[in-house]
């Protein structure tokens, strides 16, 4: 099918959401779409397309007042094809998606896709994570050219962000989205306290460590808000806090696995007591 604009609206005001659609694209369909204006469904766009040979492409979705699901890809043995959408926004106040934002609901493989240029979300799920949900059990990958593309995200979350994203591995390409989702500080050792600087997240950031006085190495050790394909790949450096760092300082990567990695750091001499020294990170999923 192939349209301009589409605009469904007040279905749930005066009869009541029960099971309606905005719009739902069948089985072996495709949508091609300059944009979608949904309100007032209980769900509102579904794609049961199947497999991704025929594409859709949607200039812009907006959303307001969906019951559950803004956004549902696929079913039961049903996957939710490919759709290439540019951009996808809420309203900008009250409820706009009752449930996830969007739901990959494919049980039967791994052909749903979904790759957004920018997306604006605010009102979903009742404020609570997940926003973007896989709950058809198949493995779905999130990075450039897997299940799930996003090259731009915001959320109303803000800098509080947690797991947004759930229930996808993260694969190569995936920087975007780890960008804006936090990772934990795990305990330090050799050093008297360590602490994640403000807005450093799962992409990039900072730790300070500060000193204690007796202990020239240690290890700081970064857990991440998802697992990756195969495993977590980092890149550090020493960098100046309230003191320089030792001559000979030297830190490197150790303990890589899927979802946390350590920084093993050593000096020539300890880290002063009381004295901060910064540790910068760039990580990205493999």
């Amino acid at each position: 099918m192939t349209a301009g604009k589409l605009w469904t609206d007040y279905l749930g005001t005066t009869c009541g959401y029960g099971s309606s659609i905005g719009v739902e694209i069948g089985v072996g369909g495709s949508l091609i779409a300059q944009s979608l204006n949904l309100s007032n469904t209980q769900t509102g766009l579904l794609n049961l397309g199947g497999a991704p040979g025929a594409a859709t492409m949607i200039g812009s979705v907006f959303l307001n007042l969906i019951g559950q699901d803004c956004i549902a890809l696929g079913g039961s043995s049903t996957s939710g094809g490919a759709n290439i959408i540019d951009r996808i926004s809420t309203n900008v106040s009250g409820s706009n998606c009752g449930r996830y934002a969007v739901n990959f609901r494919d049980t039967s493989g791994s052909n749903t896709y979904l790759d957004v240029g920018s997306m604006h979300l605010i009102g979903v799920n009742g404020g609570v994570a997940p926003y973007i949900n896989n709950t058809g059990g198949a493995a779905m990958f999130a990075g450039y050219g897997e299940n799930l593309t996003i090259r731009h995200l915001r959320t109303d979350f803000g800098s509080a962000l947690a797991a947004v994203i759930q229930n996808f591995t993260f694969a190569s390409g995936s920087d975007p989205m780890l960008s804006l989702m936090p990772l934990t500080l795990g305990s330090c050792t050799g050093v008297a306290s360590c602490s994640l600087v403000t807005a450093s997240d799962a992409y990039a950031g900072v730790v300070t460590l500060t000193g204690n006085g007796t202990g020239s190495s240690g290890v700081v050790p970064l857990t991440f808000p998802d697992v990756a394909a195969h495993g977590i790949s980092c890149q550090f450096m020493a960098a100046r806090g309230s003191a320089a760092w030792p001559p000979s300082s030297n830190i490197q990567e150790i303990g890589i696995s899927s979802s946390e990695v350590q920084a093993s750091w050593s000096s020539a001499s300890a880290l002063a007591s009381g004295s901060t020294y910064n540790i910068t990170y760039r990580c990205s999923p493999f």
